[in-house]
């Protein structure tokens, strides 16, 4: 049996990270109020140029980096520590510490980035855990019950303003055992863990979610017996939820009570917002930092592997969250891989790979070096960014910027830390800045965004629109800031820019388009249009050269691997299918309106999805509202010796149903599987000829390459 005060220190171990730099001077704040000084850390003709900003932690204390500029110091108290960037880049989210506490009582402050002033939050309260919304300035917090150190009093909700942070909502009471915390993407939700009463049970272990602004919460899930597998123990609570950036799916771990088991492996699940049924993908160190989700939301990676030696058995995987039977280990044999980070186009990962080692020393320089890599997603190799064979030179937690153009990344050499950044091509490596303070390691892991943060700038003219709807912000290009305007799932992309007059609207919601890549001094998306009735094209690429102004379409072919179902035209009334050609490299599909159907809103082509079958090599089409003409009937099956690409075409007719009171209506469906030949790439476009009315036909024709 744990003493109470031994579970209680258990539980904040789990909770937080504990900063261990010592305090210098009085009392907390006592030297933040008169606002940022600014002070040349090393005097040099230069000053560092990199992307972005950053926020770090020396010698106890905030300090705000810019490119070019001497270093801003906001605190000066020597007690500081968590630093988060607001997402508009004004603010910073930090804690305090009191070094005469076992504890160390964290309080909840903010600072204006550019010295204008530090504020406290909730004077007096001790803190557990703190998050921006990811779109506005609003910072949702746990309080910590008085007297104990796990289990929190209130969640509370703190906006914060040009005139500091205003009056705290109370979100939830002590009602709650609130142990853990996370926003949807879209700022519009937060989804919480509880625990009961007394953590060595499973009774009351549930996911919740409820407004961003708090009001009715509902249950997401709920931990009954035998549902988290524990090899023996019992789960005191869920935790460490990161969401994907398709704001369904999320990942959390389940914790057990003792935390030395803890510290060798939990496990790892993804569940969604429906409240599905979690699926555990692996056992992992209980560090979210080793998890990511990919650029497109379908795809996590995540450091795989039990035993708390972060330099043993600690391998890269992936796994599709949809098909986790396809998961892949992108770590070679004899290493160990750790701080996982997608690239922005999703095709490489960037990791700290050594060697292998089971023994390790508590002296750093004895460690095995490591360095920075950068994986092919697509298991075709990988490549070595920084120098991994110092003695000593351990190189961790890697970042992207500039659009992925280069990485960012802290090294730790005896005893000093230091920021570095290099080309993706392992070229260009300079450091940054040396004198960043080391948080609590333990056995080779760091917890580095407890003593940085990185954003990728300020932006340059004021939001056109309220900043709550500010979804992703991205740093691209030539000093350009991409923002995506999120409303009722609808997405503008404003591009932000000195040389504009102000922010400016480039690709519209009619579009339905996401950011896709920065190449080559362009903008690429991927859009599927959909006009105010919903009728959707085959996907497209918009692209926007920024020098020019100008935004063009071209046509999008699609690898097979690439996709998981596509989906366009419009579910109307029903059609006919009335003729299949066959015109290397493309086949054509003819529909007609259905005798006696009412016609209005134009002749659109019917509701299409497209899926592909990697086990049959059959490309599958789904026509919706649609069945055989009677002339088309007798011919189901074709050859096709002529094409390149296609081998054989099977036609079926699925029936309809009617709906009741507890199942939706079906409509009849034409589904279409065409067997490959190779692995091609394919794109549909629609065409109309014939008559008007009931004579006229459109036609989707299938191009292959």
């Amino acid at each position: 049996m744990f003493s109470k005060t031994l579970a209680r220190a258990i539980l904040l171990s789990l909770a937080l990270a504990v900063f261990l730099s010592g305090c210098e001077g009085g009392g907390l704040g006592e030297k933040d109020l008169a606002g940022g000084v600014r002070v040349t850390l090393n005097p040099s003709e230069n000053l560092p140029v990199f992307p972005g900003r950053l926020a770090v932690i020396r010698q106890g204390d905030l300090w705000v980096l810019e490119s070019g500029k001497e270093s801003l110091r906001l605190t000066g108290d020597g007690c500081n520590s968590c630093p988060a960037w607001s997402p508009d880049g004004q603010w910073l989210l930090f804690y305090k510490y009191d070094p005469k506490k076992w504890d160390r009582h964290y309080s909840l402050w903010v600072a204006r980035a550019d010295g204008g002033g530090v504020y406290s939050i909730d004077e007096g309260k001790q803190v557990l855990d703190a998050r921006w919304s990811p779109v506005a300035n609003s910072i949702a917090y746990l309080t910590a019950k008085q007297g104990e150190s796990a289990g929190s009093e209130e969640f509370k909700l703190a906006a914060v303003t040009d005139k500091g942070p205003g009056a705290p909502l109370s979100l939830k009471d002590a009602s709650e055992k609130i142990m853990s915390f996370g926003w949807q993407p879209t700022g519009e939700k937060l989804v919480y863990t509880i625990a009961g009463e007394y953590p060595n049970t499973k009774e009351n272990l549930t996911v919740k979610v409820m407004p961003a602004g708090g009001g009715e919460t509902k249950n997401l899930l709920a931990a009954e017996p035998g549902f988290l597998p524990d090899a023996g123990t019992s789960t005191a609570y869920l935790g460490g939820i990161k969401f994907s950036p398709n704001i369904i799916d999320f990942s959390f771990f389940s914790y057990p009570f003792s935390a030395s088991l803890a510290a060798d492996g939990v496990p790892l699940f993804t569940t969604t917002m429906m409240g599905k049924d979690p699926k555990q993908l692996a056992t992992t160190l209980a560090y979210p930092d080793w998890i990511d989700w990919s650029p497109g939301g379908d795809r996590l990676a995540f450091i795989d592997g039990g035993e708390r030696k972060s330099f043993f058995n600690k391998r890269l995987s992936v796994v599709p969250v949809n098909r986790p039977e396809k998961a892949v280990t992108l770590t070679p044999e004899g290493y160990a891989d750790r701080d996982p980070a997608w690239s922005p186009e999703g095709d490489f990962i960037a990791v700290s790979r050594t060697k292998s080692s089971q023994g390790i020393s508590d002296q750093r320089e004895e460690w095995p070096p490591s360095s920075i890599w950068l994986a092919s997603t697509d298991s075709s190799g990988a490549r070595q960014i920084s120098d991994g064979e110092v003695p000593g030179c351990l190189d961790y937690n890697p970042w992207w910027v500039e659009g992925g153009k280069s990485l960012m990344w802290v090294r730790l050499q005896g005893e000093k830390a230091s920021i570095w950044q290099a080309g993706t091509d392992g070229k260009d490596t300079v450091k940054v800045f040396e004198e960043l303070d080391i948080p609590q390691g333990y056995y080779g892991a760091y917890k580095w965004d407890d003593v940085l943060a990185w954003h990728p700038g300020g932006f340059y003219h004021p939001l056109p629109f309220p900043g709550e709807q500010a979804g992703e912000i991205r740093s691209v290009g030539d000093s350009y800031v991409l923002i995506d305007r999120t409303t009722y799932g609808d997405h503008n992309y404003y591009l932000d820019h000195p040389s504009l007059d102000g922010m400016k609207l480039i690709v519209g919601f009619i579009e339905t388009a996401e950011f896709k890549e920065y190449k080559d001094g362009e903008l690429i998306f991927r859009a599927r249009g959909g006009d105010d009735t919903g009728y959707f094209k085959f996907p497209y690429l918009l692209i926007y050269n920024p020098v020019k102004e100008e935004l063009r379409n071209e046509e999008l072919f699609l690898p097979l691997n690439e996709q998981e179902q596509v989906s366009f035209g419009k579910r109307t009334w029903k059609q006919v299918i009335t003729n299949f050609e066959m015109e290397d490299p493309a086949i054509h599909f003819d529909f007609k309106p259905a005798p006696g159907e009412a016609l209005a809103g134009g002749h659109p082509l019917p509701e299409t999805t497209v899926q592909y079958s990697e086990e049959t090599n059959e490309l599958v089409f789904s026509f919706f509202n649609v069945e055989f003409a009677d002339t088309f009937q007798d011919n189901t099956h074709f050859e096709s010796p002529g094409l390149k690409f296609a081998k054989e075409f099977n036609f079926e007719q699925l029936p309809g149903r009617p709906g009741d009171e507890h199942t939706p209506s079906q409509p009849p469906v034409v589904r279409v599987r065409i067997l490959l030949e190779g692995n091609p790439q394919y794109n549909a476009a629609i065409s109309y000829f014939g008559g008007i009315g009931y004579e006229r036909t459109v036609r989707c024709t299938v191009n292959f390459r």
